[in-house]
């Protein structure tokens, strides 16, 4: 089965409006240019399930709300009126918001937003620690709690991941105070800190009398917050008291247990380093944790909402990641001439069920002024192809037997220019997953000049409940 590329929403919905135009030539008329929108979150329109990569809330009394990000000139109310909730204000007219999904369109609508910015679901991140940074902390050397030099003291240690076990030792004083100053749990309802709509604040107080309700399900955030600021007098499973001992033992603590959304991480840090202002006191935050969406060049949503936050004091460091040799990245040089083909293969594996739940989404990009077209074929039998995508349009969402099938390209150029090419296939019904096996991308040039960088990235993929590894298996590039 071939399937035609079709017009882009916004094009659909201006010819339905040409009958309309003709009968109100005689009166003014003007024109507002919809919002650039991240890829794929045209298929909110019609799409039935809500498709993966996007991070979606149920927010008591609004029913589903969707994390954005927002770029323009219209004002706080103007988005308030709509319903929307407003997280950090950042440079140049940027926002993170929640948006009622049922007044999206909306949002979408206001002439004083010229770009809409999905916010894209982040994992945790956390192999190797101190060994890692070969750094030597001999800033400190006698043992717990003697440490001498500064170690940490006077600094606060931020920590943005899924919570920290605020009762263990390593994060108490000597007089067996907490050393954590606050915590913001993003997933609870209650009392959300000041300036931020939503989750639940436990203060110095609660967690010293032992009536903060956050808790670590995971423990990553725990091991992470050890590994930054624990004192290591609390050592456990038979090995001496001291042994494993943080960067910064004296610092004290401010944790966020997130939502691992990107708005949830950039209002986490605004919330550390807002803190940490009041306290007047210099701040280090910690994100181990990250993802594969975006163009890779600093210029996307989530990096220049961190970095507006930055400045003397106020200090990000973030994980180098642990997916560098796990084939998720492909680079193809596209000659002039003919089509070029990269491979991805998807293993076999027993699916999750549902609508939704088993996806692969690749984010790819090339030169802003170059131009090429877009295929996708499915392993076999009977090979579904969605293609050729031209620049600046999209694929449509086809329903198929190989899976719930979206291409782009060139239709959301980032902000660095770039063309971008976004594939998602995805169930958009338990029979019909992902079908394994090797799927072919096409890249043909249409007006290349000379040979065009493609890098494209696995974004994000979820299969049955094996944790199934799906990897380029041509062109591969571990160096990005």
């Amino acid at each position: 089965m071939t399937l035609r590329p079709l017009l882009p929403t916004t094009f659909r919905r201006l010819i339905a409006l040409i009958p309309v135009l003709v009968f109100v030539l005689d009166f003014p008329l003007t024109v507002f240019a919809r919002p650039i929108q991240s890829p794929g979150l045209a298929l909110l329109n019609d799409s039935d399930p809500v498709p993966p990569g996007l991070v979606l809330h149920d927010q008591p009394g609004t029913g589903p709300v969707i994390d954005l990000m927002v770029e323009g000139n219209a004002s706080d109310v103007e988005l308030e009126v709509l319903g929307v909730v407003i997280g950090s204000r950042l440079s140049n007219n940027v926002r993170t918001v929640r948006v009622p999904l049922s007044r999206l369109d909306e949002v979408r609508a206001m002439p004083g937003l010229s770009r809409i910015v999905a916010s894209r679901p982040l994992k945790p991140l956390h192999d190797a620690s101190v060994p890692g940074t070969l750094a030597t902390p001999n800033y400190w050397s006698a043992a717990s709690p003697n440490f001498t030099g500064s170690a940490g003291a006077n600094v606060i240690v931020g920590i943005v991941d899924s919570g920290v076990d605020w009762s263990h030792g390593d994060f108490r004083n000597p007089d067996n105070t907490t050393r954590i100053l606050s915590i913001w749990d993003q997933n609870s309802a209650g009392a959300p800190p000041a300036g931020f709509g939503y989750g639940n604040e436990c203060t110095q107080a609660q967690i010293n009398a032992g009536t903060c309700t956050e808790t670590d399900a995971s423990g990553h955030g725990t091991h992470v917050t050890g590994s930054a600021a624990g004192d290591g007098s609390a050592t456990g499973n038979g090995q001496p008291a001291n042994r494993f001992i943080g960067m910064a033992p004296r610092a004290d603590i401010i944790v966020v247990a997130t939502n691992f959304s990107g708005n949830g991480v950039i209002d986490g840090v605004n919330y550390i380093f807002q803190r940490a202002a009041a306290l007047g006191r210099p701040a280090v935050v910690n994100l181990s944790l990250g993802s594969q969406y975006g163009s890779h060049d600093g210029t996307e949503g989530l990096d220049t909402g961190i970095s507006s936050l930055t400045g003397p004091g106020k200090i990000v460091v973030a994980s180098a990641g642990n997916e560098g040799n796990t084939g998720r990245h492909a680079e193809q040089l596209v000659p002039p001439g003919p089509a070029s083909t990269v491979t991805v293969n998807v293993p076999a594996f027993t699916a999750a069920g549902g609508a939704g739940n088993d996806y692969i989404l690749i984010d790819a990009f090339y030169n802003g002024p170059d131009n090429m077209s877009v295929t996708l074929t499915s392993p076999g039998p009977s090979p579904v192809t969605v293609g050729p995508v031209a620049k600046g349009l999209n694929g449509g969402s086809a329903a198929s037997l190989a899976g719930n099938i979206y291409v782009e390209n060139g239709l959301t150029p980032s902000a660095s220019g770039a063309q971008n090419i976004f594939i998602q296939v995805y169930d958009s019904n338990a029979a019909r997953p992902p079908r394994a096996g090797v799927w072919t991308i096409t890249l043909t040039p249409v007006s290349t000049k000379a040979a065009t960088e493609c890098d494209l990235w696995l974004a994000d993929f979820s299969l049955g409940t094996t944790g199934a590894a799906v990897t380029f298996t041509s062109d591969v590039d571990n160096a990005e």
